[in-house]
Formats: C-alpha cells, sequence, structure tokens
C-alpha cells in the first residue's frame, strides 16, 4: 500500500512550503546513511522522506497529488520513483541540495582525459547557393594543445584535492545527480606546480584555421552541418564544429518546400493569345509557354526545375512555380484605345 506523503514527513495536508521542507530538513538529518552506516531500515526511510519531499516541494507534482487523493484514487506514483537504490544515489542528494554536502566522484573506469569543446560558427548563404548546392571555404579560431607543455599546462603535476584524482564530481540539482569535469583540474585529475608561460597554464593556444565544407542543396535557414572533429582540440582528441546556416533571401525567387517560385508579368494581349516567355530558373533560362487566355494569378509549372533536396533525400527535385501576372497599361495611344473601344464594343 502507498504512503500518505504528508504523513511520512508528519506535517498536515495544509502545512505551509516551509514547514515541509523544515520537516523533511529534520528527518533527512536523522535518517541519512551517512550518519546510518549499515542500518537498511534507515535507508529505506531516507528514502522515502526524500520521495516524500520531491513531491510535496513542487507545487505542479503537489496539486497533482492532492487531485488524486481527494478523487479517492489513492496515492500515484511508486513510493522510491525517482531515488536511485545504490551507493551514487547517496553520494548526491535532497540532503546535499540543503546542507551544501557536495561528495568526490570516484570514477570506476580511471580518469578519462576530456575532448576539446565543440564550436559552432555561423555563415551566410546565398539562396541560390543553398538552393542548388555550393562549396565554401570558411576560417575560424580554434584552440590547439600548446607546444611548449604539450597540453599539460605546465610541470610537476600533483593530484587534484577537489576530485582526487578521478577527474569527476557530482552534484546534485533538485532531486536529480549530475556527474561532470571537476572545474579545478578540468577532469584531467591533477594540476600543475609550474605553470606554463606560452599557454598561460591552459594548456591550450589559439589558432586561425581553414576548411572547404560543402552546402548541400536544400538547405534552409536554421539548420546547422556538422563537421566532425573539426573543434577544439582536448587531451582526449578533437571537438566537433557545428556550423549554423543563414540562407538569404532572392529579389527574384522564393520557395516553397522544394518548389521555386516565380512572378512573370505579361500583357494583356499576352494572356489573350498566349505567348512564349523567357525566365530564370535556379540552374538557368528556360522558356515557358502561356496558354491562350490566362488569368491573372494562373500557374505555369515548370516540373523537375525546383529543388534537388539532398537534406531530405527525397527523390525526385521539385517544381518551377511561375505566377502569371497581367499588366493593365496606363497610358495608351490614341490608336491603342480606338482598338480597345472597338473590342469592347464586340462584347471582349
Amino acid at each position: 500500500m502507498k504512503r500518505d506523503w504528508y504523513e511520512v514527513l508528519g506535517v498536515p495536508k495544509d502545512a505551509s512550503s516551509e514547514e515541509i521542507k523544515k520537516a523533511y530538513r529534520k528527518l533527512a538529518l536523522k535518517y541519512h546513511p551517512d550518519k546510518n552506516p549499515g542500518d537498511k531500515s534507515a535507508e529505506d526511510k531516507f528514502k522515502e522522506v526524500s520521495a516524500a519531499y520531491d513531491t510535496l516541494s513542487d507545487k505542479n507534482k503537489k496539486a497533482e497529488y492532492d487531485a488524486y487523493a481527494r478523487a479517492g484514487q489513492g496515492f500515484p506514483g511508486n513510493p522510491f520513483e525517482g531515488f536511485g537504490m545504490g551507493s551514487d544515489f547517496f553520494g548526491s542528494d535532497l540532503f546535499e541540495q540543503f546542507f551544501g554536502h557536495r561528495r568526490r566522484a570516484r570514477s570506476r573506469r580511471g580518469t578519462q582525459k576530456p575532448r576539446g569543446q565543440t564550436l559552432t560558427f555561423g555563415i551566410e548563404v546565398s539562396f541560390l547557393d543553398a538552393a542548388r548546392g555550393a562549396e565554401k571555404e570558411i576560417s575560424y579560431k580554434k584552440k590547439i594543445l600548446c607546444s611548449v607543455c604539450t597540453g599539460q599546462g605546465g610541470s610537476d603535476r600533483k593530484t587534484c584535492q577537489d576530485c582526487e584524482g578521478s577527474g569527476r564530481i557530482t552534484y546534485s540539482q533538485g532531486v536529480m545527480i549530475v556527474q561532470a569535469a571537476c572545474p579545478t583540474c578540468s577532469g584531467s585529475g591533477s594540476v600543475v606546480v609550474n605553470a606554463c608561460k606560452n599557454c598561460n597554464a591552459t594548456g591550450s593556444v589559439s589558432k586561425e584555421e581553414k576548411v572547404k565544407i560543402r552546402i548541400p542543396s536544400g538547405i534552409d535557414t536554421g539548420k546547422k552541418l556538422r563537421l566532425v572533429g573539426y573543434g577544439d582540440e582536448g587531451p582526449g582528441g578533437h571537438g566537433d564544429l557545428h556550423i549554423q546556416v543563414n540562407v538569404l533571401s532572392s529579389d527574384c525567387f522564393s520557395r516553397k518546400g522544394d518548389n521555386i517560385i516565380t512572378k512573370e508579368k505579361i500583357t494583356i494581349t499576352e494572356a489573350a493569345l498566349g505567348c512564349a516567355k523567357l525566365i530564370g530558373t535556379i540552374r538557368g533560362n528556360r522558356i515557358i509557354e502561356v496558354p491562350p487566355g490566362s488569368q491573372p494569378g494562373d500557374f505555369v509549372s515548370l516540373k523537375g526545375a525546383g529543388i534537388n533536396n539532398e537534406i531530405t533525400n527525397s527523390g525526385a527535385p521539385g517544381d518551377h512555380i511561375v505566377k502569371i501576372k497581367v499588366e493593365v497599361p496606363k497610358n495608351l495611344t490614341d490608336e491603342q484605345e480606338r482598338l480597345i473601344k472597338k473590342l469592347s464594343e464586340s462584347g471582349i
């Protein structure tokens, strides 16, 4: 049978958040495994009060919990849901959140050398290059290992006291246990005694890098290209390079999916009688046939003349769609006006 969390913490159902916190503090201190080594009942009790506090300290979880209880559906959730059962749990938990306790992580697999940072670089791409695909060369700055100290940051290293040489620390964020590289030694497990002057003990220096990249056809604003191993260099290898793409707009073309859309102006007589028009596409000039009787807003489509999308790998390319715009003349000559009136009299 699932326990009532209010009963577990020993507080009334209308207890304030401060009362709930105070009750948890008291019970957490009493039952914490560090104070009760080898006591399984204290361990279980500590997990139970931690689970109770996890629910009742969260406004949304508490509201849901109270709603279940009022509806007579019992108490939802696994009593120890979200709480680990191994020793890692007790190294970093709600107790640590309250009392500032943080344990050093002892790596079971030994110290792992950190890789370099992943970099993000933004580029602008013309509409046509994005539609057709292109090759670009970019220049950016990255960090490489210092050649003087070979990335060590100096000489005469000693074990890092904060992580005890593991290179990792654990800490809590709410009830979540997070493990990260030790900030003191940057995950190396040791610190230098004599700092390298060439890199100011950082172990790395800045370098200008150039690389050619392939812009795939069909790419759009907001998409990222990933170049594996082109980021910063670290003791454990290189990070990656993420390229954020921004596609510039075009005065001639617009895009809808893989289709390219343009507008073409024609005269009244061309609309009435039909005509051939030379238009520009993303792959050069093409001739379209405007059928007789075309109306403003009608479309003429060139199948397969749109984008061959390498991002989606959709197979068939899109179309080039030409939107017809019929121009009405503003300034007529006397002869043009006479002819139009004659057409009007004939019922056209």
